[in-house]
């Protein structure tokens, strides 16, 4: 990860920086406690096991070599995003449990800005278990069988339990004084755009600034919405909702809805002359709604039409599996 010379400059330009940790990791099947010993292979993360083969393995361990890039130490945090973990997960730390987690489809976010430091290699170690017994739920040591299958989510509601990392996993620095939960709404029949946005100022210090809001397209800026001094408090968050007429926004959607045109909305936290930290948010403007017994989209009557199954059946792992059988 020798990244360091990027991160340490976009630290300082008011913006989050991510690393992304997928790639090459380990993987081993092994029951809870120790990581084993032996029995480990090369994956790819994201990575599942095998549902549809034959006995797929009730718990595995996956593992890999962190490094944080020179430059992340400066004030801010250090997360680590592990997504989309299988059922239950408990991470290790240089053999130090970081945190548990169960259910796939909650976020997944461990604080290590205390854990870790620049310039040294660290072992991270994730065992994870399928959803049974003990390891569903956190409240309950065991769960009927249709209960665990809503749970995990499984394929079909048929194929077996399994484990996995089926999802990226990042490293982020974030800024302790931060723009969070931004929502855009945009309606096509009122010609308006509503944002509403979370300040936080996990910081010491009280923070003294403003927020400042743009629409970018191309490099261009399409509109200025109002933005509005602030006054924060260590620890203290504020909600802030706003809006603003706009009459020429290109509508979202495949013609005749629209055109793939997308936005950016830039939300700007300023103290002292300079960029604090900066979110952005990308969306298309478009609105959905019901006349009658029609659905429209920008006033287009809708057809809907959809597949009757989740997006991870198209995965590279699981077609070249099928492809190769």
């Amino acid at each position: 990860m020798n990244a360091s010379g990027t991160a340490t400059e976009l630290l300082g330009m008011g913006g989050d920086v991510r690393l992304l940790l997928n790639g090459e990791w380990e993987f081993a099947e092994g029951p809870d406690g120790d990581p084993p010993t032996d029995g480990w292979e090369r994956v790819r993360v994201p990575h599942r096991s095998r549902e549809f083969e034959d006995d797929p393995p009730e718990s595995g361990w996956y593992r890999t070599e962190l490094r944080l890039p020179e430059g992340w130490d400066v004030d801010g945090r250090i997360v680590l995003d592990l997504g989309r973990v299988r059922h239950f997960g408990r991470a290790y730390l240089d053999g130090e449990v970081l945190g548990e987690h169960y259910g796939m489809r909650l976020p997944w976010r461990i604080d290590l800005t205390d854990s870790v430091r620049p310039g040294r290699e660290y072992r991270l170690d994730v065992f994870t278990h399928n959803c049974s017994g003990r390891y569903a739920h956190p409240d309950a040591s065991r769960l009927s069988e249709e209960a665990e299958k809503a749970l995990d989510t499984r394929f079909w509601y048929t194929s077996a339990a399994t484990v996995g990392m089926e999802s990226d996993v990042w490293l982020s620095w974030e800024s302790r004084v931060r723009v969070e939960d931004v929502q855009i709404v945009t309606s096509v029949r009122e010609h308006e755009i509503r944002v509403g946005l979370t300040v936080r100022n996990d910081a010491e210090e009280a923070f003294h600034g403003d927020i400042r809001l743009r629409v970018r397209r191309a490099g261009e800026t399409e509109l200025e919405l109002e933005g509005c001094n602030l006054d924060l408090a260590p620890g203290e968050s504020r909600r802030l909702e706003t809006a603003a007429p706009w009459g020429d926004a290109v509508l979202w959607g495949r013609p005749p809805y629209g055109e793939p045109v997308l936005y950016f909305l830039e939300s700007s936290l300023h103290s002292a002359g300079r960029a604090v930290h900066t979110a952005v948010t990308r969306f298309g403007f478009r609105d959905i709604w019901a006349k009658e017994d029609r659905l429209l989209l920008n006033g287009i009557q809708l057809m809907p039409w959809g597949d009757h199954t989740v997006p991870y059946v198209y995965e590279r792992q699981w077609l070249t599996r099928k492809f190769v059988d």
